[in-house]
């Protein structure tokens, strides 16, 4: 039931009630007339006198009654009303404390998962920071142990990028020249039979000591000296001149590769000019994420050779 329904409902029981209260009154006024008339009757007045008397009172207790159940109905239908209007109020009402239950779950949810994936983050911080201070306790016992780091490095770098060993590169591989017999740390194989030459290069004990140092002038020293230490190694690389030795097999560059990005980015610090030194004597300074880049072109390029045989051969 609408509001205008309730509404005119409520107008046609007042209306109701005021129509019988005329009516009581209009009766009330017969009664008074009557009783003048029976006032002059005499004693057979008194016996109309009291019928008329008990018909009124007949007359207004039914007024009364149907006055009563009028105020009753219009109390019931303004409660109906009441309710009506506060129906939506009290569905909104309901709609809101089940989001406000249902984002409550949620947030207890995501902060417990929170709580899991912080702990977790720890755990691994803990166990990296572990490891990092057993990297470096056992790159404090020498040149030797860096370099095998430094190779091992490579070589997982070689895996990753999708080469295979013997087929896509040679670890460590025997190379006789008239100089005698040259051993890169690895040779990566190009179409066209090609190969690039590719040494790593790892002496971090300047590196270590500018980590460990107390002061900034101390830390530069240190960095200083890195810095020094790579320039010396890309002369050395640089000098043993891969490109003539195979001029008909390698690019005319050799690439000396860095096992870490920090130990890099650190000597630039100190040598801006590291990079364009190095390019002038045809070493080309990688680390992990540049040798992958490169590497990845490399396997593209060999994806590409298998297509062309494979299409070569049908056409055959």
């Amino acid at each position: 039931m609408n509001d205008v329904a309730l509404s005119v409902i409520a107008a046609l029981g007042v209306a109701s009630a005021v129509a019988m209260l005329v009516w009581a009154l209009r009766e009330r006024s017969r009664a008074d007339r009557a009783e003048t008339r029976l006032s002059m009757l005499g004693d057979s007045g008194d016996l109309v006198r009291a019928q008329a008397a008990q018909s009124a009172g007949i007359v207004a207790d039914e007024l009364l009654k149907r006055a009563d159940e009028t105020f009753r109905n219009r109390d019931l239908l303004a409660q109906q009303r009441l309710e009506t209007q506060l129906k939506p109020v009290a569905e909104t009402l309901a709609k809101f404390e089940a989001q406000v239950q249902a984002i409550e779950k949620t947030r207890a949810e995501e902060t417990g998962g929170l709580k899991e994936q912080i702990t977790a983050l720890l755990q691994a911080s803990e166990a990296t920071q572990g490891e990092a201070r057993k990297l470096s306790s056992a790159l404090r016992r020498g040149a030797g142990i860096q370099g095998r780091w430094g190779e091992q490095m490579l070589q997982n770098v070689l895996e990753m990028s999708g080469l295979a060993e013997r087929y896509d590169f040679d670890l460590q591989p025997d190379m006789s020249t008239d100089e005698g017999r040259r051993r890169p740390d690895a040779t990566v194989k190009i179409p066209g039979g090609g190969i690039i030459v590719v040494d790593a290069k790892c002496s971090l004990n300047a590196f270590m000591e500018a980590q460990e140092a107390t002061d900034d002038a101390e830390r530069a020293a240190a960095m200083a000296r890195h810095a020094l230490s790579i320039k010396g190694h890309v002369a050395g690389l640089s000098a043993k001149a891969y490109w003539d030795q195979f001029r008909d097999q390698t690019p005319d560059y050799v690439v000396m590769f860095i096992p870490g990005d920090g130990y890099l980015t650190g000597a630039l610090e100190h040598q801006p000019d590291l990079f364009t030194d190095a390019m002038k004597k045809k070493v080309v300074i990688v680390t992990p994420s540049t040798l992958f880049a490169l590497l990845k072109g490399v396997a593209y390029s060999w994806r590409a050779e298998d297509r062309f045989e494979g299409a070569r051969k049908a056409a055959d």
